[in-house]
């Protein structure tokens, strides 16, 4: 758990910090004043620094000079208040002004933590190389059987939720207006529907562990992939409250295999979700736009993020790597997005020249 200090002479502007972090998974140690914050580092090492300028007894441009004297520690120091100029021969990281964008220093503390955190990992590249090739090769070995026995509970759900929609649609017909039946039937209806589409998600991973030598002849609308991909992200985006643009002309169609054609779709529409979910009510959004040439076919995914690290770019289509927390991703929807691109000869990139943050698929359009 990495560790936060806090150092400020405004107790709640301490607290308000404090709480936010905690919220966030950080352990947090706050100062006001910078000699205390001193003999906090010596003592206890914080990863991040946040440290007002304007301090009593030591101020901030004295503290934050007199950490490179401590033996073997080099935290992320994030300074608020105080001039430009002054702070330009000081090591921080970032400055900021007040009053304190909370959301902005959070982001920053995990961009700088994360490449700190990945500066100390490739140091050990070789050694960590054979570890990944070992876990492949143990993954290659269990996965028969893991999706055996996801089959078989997929089943039951899928099944039993199918018999308790029925059941529920009988009882309907009876009570139409009973507002609770509907609501059930609502429910096990979604179950049905998501049962149904991990069984087409564990087809697919078998198809890349096993390809066929078979081309993708379905031809699907591409409007009806999107909708049916929203469809299965709808909770996600409701309760997030995240507005989705959609762009595309009706007509427009796609040959391939589409239920990996919707898991793309699944996998860039929760990562917008994850990237826009806490910024404010102006910037949650995504676009979804289409566009077709007369030989290709343009998909972008557009949300309100600022866009991703020059530093994590080229890592995005690698299996296993993520930059999220690590009970929140494996690392390896990108990476499937990639293959499955492979499977229908089209490509996904990610465009670095864009305001926002914007993933790009490109299929061969059906010719006439």
């Amino acid at each position: 758990m990495p560790s936060v200090l806090i150092v400020d002479d405004e107790p709640m502007i301490c607290k308000l910090l404090s709480l936010r972090y905690e919220r966030e998974g950080y352990k947090t140690l706050t100062a006001h004043n910078g000699q205390d914050a001193l003999a906090i580092c010596k003592k206890n090492a914080p990863d991040v620094i946040i440290t007002d300028i304007n301090l009593p007894v030591v101020n901030g441009i004295k503290f934050i000079e007199e950490l490179k004297d401590i033996e073997n520690y080099k935290p992320v120091i994030f300074s608020i208040s105080g001039s430009i100029e002054t702070l330009d021969n000081l090591d921080v990281n970032e400055q900021f002004s007040k009053p304190v964008k909370i959301n902005d220093i959070l982001d920053a503390t995990k961009k700088y933590l994360f490449e700190k955190d990945n500066n100390i990992k490739n140091l050990n590249i070789p050694e960590n190389f054979e570890l990944s090739k070992e876990q492949l090769e143990l993954i290659s070995e269990l996965t028969p059987g893991i999706i055996h026995n996801i089959n078989n509970h997929i089943s039951f759900i899928s099944s039993s939720s199918y018999l308790m929609k029925k059941n529920i649609e009988n009882e309907i017909s009876n009570q139409p207006n009973n507002e609770k039946l509907l609501n059930d039937h609502k429910i096990f209806e979604k179950i049905y529907t998501h049962s149904l589409m991990i069984a087409k998600i564990i087809k697919s991973i078998k198809m890349l562990a096993y390809p066929v030598n078979k081309q993708a002849d379905m031809e699907k609308k591409i409007i009806s992939i999107i909708n049916s991909s929203l469809d299965l992200m709808q909770d996600i985006i409701k309760i997030n409250e995240i507005k989705v643009y959609t762009t595309c002309n009706e007509n427009v169609e796609l040959r391939c295999y589409p239920e990996q054609i919707i898991q793309i779709f699944i996998n860039l529409i929760k990562n917008a979700c994850d990237a826009v979910a806490k910024n404010d009510a102006k910037h949650k959004w995504l676009k979804i736009d289409v566009k077709k040439s007369d030989n290709l076919i343009r998909i972008s995914f557009t949300d309100a993020g600022k866009g991703i690290s020059k530093e994590i770019i080229p890592h995005l289509m690698k299996p296993f790597y993520t930059n999220k927390k690590r009970n929140n991703g494996l690392g390896l929807g990108l990476s499937i997005c990639k293959k499955f691109m492979e499977i229908h000869n089209g490509e996904i990139e990610y465009d670095d020249e864009s305001d926002n943050t914007k993933f790009i698929l490109k299929f061969n359009a059906i010719k006439n």
